[in-house]
């Protein structure tokens, strides 16, 4: 059994660049942001995502897609694209990771985690540095760069772990969660069983 594989380069992919920041898989595509701009992959082929805002030298540095909106990350804003048009929150903060929990959007940045309610940030806890969030088990995971791995249910924050600390992704595999960064792995299991790589 043999499984073939395909190398893309600029020349072969119609990719805006060859630095790329940032990836989300959702609603069938791969969304790809790189220093000059979005990229989509459908499986077949790249596209160039165009629109009003010039996004050709901006970093991405986080994606976010739902069936209605593209929710991006910059090192200076959050550009939210619905119905063909722009709304832009101006942070002048790079902002980390983009989450969808409980129906809200969830915003990590420099200086902390944010909800998203009608174009405004509101801020969630004192968190400085928020590097990665994920919706799991029922509640937001956020894991900040100094105090650790928290869990927020919607109205209260809870201290999870010292240990998962500046965690830069979280994915889940066999429903549980993963979390890394350059020092170490985690693993959460759904009964809440912690193990530490």
């Amino acid at each position: 059994n043999h499984n073939s594989s395909t190398t893309y380069t600029l020349s072969n992919s119609n990719l805006s660049s060859a630095k790329i920041t940032a990836l989300w898989y959702g609603n069938g595509l791969i969304y790809i942001g790189t220093s000059k701009g979005v990229n989509f992959f459908n499986g077949n082929s790249f596209m160039s995502f165009h629109s009003s805002l010039d996004l050709r030298n901006t970093s991405i540095s986080c994606i976010y897609a739902t069936q209605e909106s593209l929710y991006i990350g910059t090192t200076k804003f959050i550009g939210i694209y619905t119905n063909n048009d722009w709304q832009i929150i101006e942070l002048n903060q790079p902002v980390y990771c983009i989450e969808k929990h409980q129906n809200q959007i969830y915003v990590g940045t420099f200086d902390g985690a944010y909800k998203l309610i009608s174009n405004q940030l509101e801020e969630v806890g004192e968190f400085s540095k928020v590097m990665s969030l994920k919706s799991w088990a029922g509640k937001l995971w956020i894991s900040d760069k100094y105090s650790g791995l928290h869990t927020f249910d919607g109205s209260e924050i809870v201290l999870y772990s010292h240990y998962g600390a500046g965690l830069n992704s979280f994915t889940i595999i066999n429903s549980n969660l993963w979390g890394a960064n350059v020092d170490y792995l985690i693993e959460i299991s759904n009964n809440q069983e912690f193990i530490y790589y």
